[in-house]
This record gives structure tokens, sequence and C-alpha cells, in this order.
């Protein structure tokens, strides 16, 4: 079975998404070597927001009187990126808005629909982990054309 599972297609410019962690970021990497550094902080913050959410929605589980002692430092690290849109997380990591365009061409997945001006950065990642959508095993057919970039 081949390994890429989405392709983004910007203008005349196709990128191949393939599964598996490091064969994502090699890929990325290959088609970006410039933004290599900016890659692997997304993709670390993307690693990131999952740990920091554990907290965030179990602070809604507790008793009352532990979220009022603790509820604040357990949403901290969970609101640091609810708080902030994906463009805005990806603008501080690099100015590529062609790369900007590959991270987040498969926008039409998630959020319902919002672009990346407007969504949470943490919504968006909690939508990949809760459905999986990394480990999608096909590759997008026809390909998905990012329109709301330009």
């Amino acid at each position: 079975m081949d390994d890429v599972y989405d392709r983004i297609v910007l203008d005349d410019r196709a990128y191949d998404l393939r599964a598996g962690s490091e064969a994502f970021e090699a890929g990325l990497v290959d088609a970006f070597p410039d933004e290599a550094d900016a890659i692997r902080r997304y993709l670390a913050i993307v690693r990131e927001v999952p740990r920091k959410a554990g907290l965030f929605f179990a602070e809604k589980a507790v008793p009352p009187v532990v979220s009022a002692l603790f509820g604040s430092l357990m949403r901290r690290g969970y609101m640091r990126w609810a708080r902030r849109t994906t463009r805005e997380v990806l603008s501080g990591l690099t100015s590529n808005a062609e790369l900007i365009g590959v991270l987040t061409g498969q926008w039409g997945d998630y959020a319902g629909c919002r672009p990346a001006a407007r969504a949470s950065r943490s919504t968006r990642r909690s939508c990949v982990t809760i459905c999986g959508a990394p480990a999608i095993p096909w590759a997008a057919r026809p390909p998905l054309r990012c329109r709301w970039l330009r």
C-alpha cells in the first residue's frame, strides 16, 4: 500500500503527505528545506497540544473545590494554544505562505471548515487526535485544493 495518505495541491504544485511521523516530517522537509526548523517546531506543537489537553479536560470533572483551587493551573497549558488561531501559531513559526497552505491544506476536515485565521489551533489539533486523521490510509482522490489561502 502506498504510504501517501493525502495530497495537497496549491496552484500547479502538489505535496504528498506520507503516513508515519518520520515520513511525514521528511516529506515536508524535502519539499521545504529552508523551513526545516519551522516544520520541526510545528510538529512539536502538534505533539504538545494533546498532552496539555488532558489536564484541561480533567479540570471539568474534578470537584468544584479542586477546580476553584487548581483550575486555572490545570487549564493554562491548553489555553496557551486555544486562545490563538492556527494562522497566528504558524505565522509565529514561518512567513512561508506555501508551507502554511500545505500544513493547513486538510482544513475542510476539521473545525467546521473554519479557515486557519479564525479557528483555534488547539481545536484543530484535538479534532486530529480524536479522529485519528494522521493514520488515514488512503490518498485523497481527487487531490484537495487549498483555495482559502489566496
